[in-house]
């Protein structure tokens, strides 16, 4: 097995957050559009909302992903990375909503970076979690 190097993790990670963020930020927009009475709410609770919701589309969305594929997340999809048991039995329910929670929540993924770049491993706090491993599923071989 190819462990999945960390930047290309990264990257699928990036594009997963971007591509849920769409989902928030879209109906911000929309709100912002056809419901002026939006404006007299505080900007705090607006953002925390769009964090707030951001995170649940995220968990929602990434997590049935990752069960559905069995691994597999839309950014791994395009970067050719599979999340896998080091003994290649399917991935659990809990498994793919406990990572997609703590991925979804920001300032988790920069703890895992800096725990990978200290640490000097290749796998994040989320591989150790949820005892899987990233790996480059390309290798026909998994």
């Amino acid at each position: 097995m190819n462990i999945a190097s960390f930047s290309k993790r990264i990257w699928a990670y990036i594009i997963d957050f971007v591509l849920t963020a769409l989902i928030p930020g879209g109906t911000l927009t929309l709100l912002y559009i056809f419901v002026p009475e939006i404006n007299d709410i505080p900007l705090y609770f607006i953002v925390f909302g769009v964090i707030f919701t951001h995170w649940f589309v995220y968990f929602l969305v990434i997590g049935f992903y990752i069960f559905v594929t069995n691994g597999r997340t839309i950014g791994n999809l395009l970067l050719g990375l599979r999340i896998i048991h080091p003994d290649i039995k399917r991935l659990s329910l809990g498994d793919a909503f406990g990572r997609s929670a703590a991925q979804g929540l920001f300032i988790l993924p920069i703890v895992s970076i800096l725990y990978v770049i200290i640490i000097h491993t290749e796998k994040s706090v989320f591989d150790r979690m949820t005892r899987t491993i990233v790996v480059d599923w390309r290798n026909k071989n998994i």
